[in-house]
């Protein structure tokens, strides 16, 4: 019994709302989102749009890779962890978020260039960076076994540089396989 009548008041309840507010007023509150969307919420940045974020200089990538590998090869000859701090280096090298680099590893920041999400333009986070620089970082594995690891890691490493120079080259965007995997691509920024 104590049921009904709670019932009856929730819903006599409900009903004196509606009047009061009138049908087309408790039909947008139906209506409204319970939350934003994340593109919606206050300061997020607008999209840039693709066509906005143009092909990097072959030159300059190449010159800025080949810095970066002499950084990480210069830092692998430190004893026992060296290997291990130039891997890490080169994985997570475009994620870099500190002063003075910025979102750029140390070859594009002296180039004036930085990897960035294509649907954003924002800049590489770690985990992004990780990502498009996964056909460098598996030979990398392959290099902590001895010998073999060497060798094999060696052939690797020489089979995603050529691949990935060839895309760089004749793809539209200058994307290589890393820039797909992570959607991402590199542009020259202004200092």
């Amino acid at each position: 019994m104590a049921e009904e009548e709670r019932k009856e008041e929730s819903s006599q309840t409900a009903e004196s709302a509606q009047k009061k507010e009138g049908p087309a007023e408790s039909q947008k509150k139906e209506e409204a989102p319970a939350e934003m969307k994340p593109a919606e919420k206050k300061g997020d940045r607008e999209p840039t749009p693709p066509q906005e974020l143009a092909k990097a200089d072959i030159g300059k990538r190449a010159v800025a890779a080949i810095i970066d590998i002499v950084i990480s090869y210069i830092v692998g000859l430190i004893p026992v962890i060296g290997w291990l701090i130039g891997a890490a280096y080169m994985a997570l090298r475009d994620g870099f978020t500190f002063e003075p680099v910025d979102g750029q590893s140390l070859g594009k920041k002296l180039l004036n260039l930085r990897a960035v999400m294509v649907e954003t333009g924002q800049r590489c986070d770690y985990v992004l960076s990780i990502k498009r620089n996964l056909p460098f970082i598996i030979p990398m594995i392959f290099m902590v076994i001895p010998v073999v690891g060497w060798i094999i890691g060696a052939v690797l490493y020489l089979v995603a540089i050529i691949i990935e120079v060839i895309l760089v080259i004749t793809d539209e965007n200058g994307e290589r396989i890393g820039d797909k995997i992570a959607g991402t691509r590199v542009i020259e920024i202004t200092s």
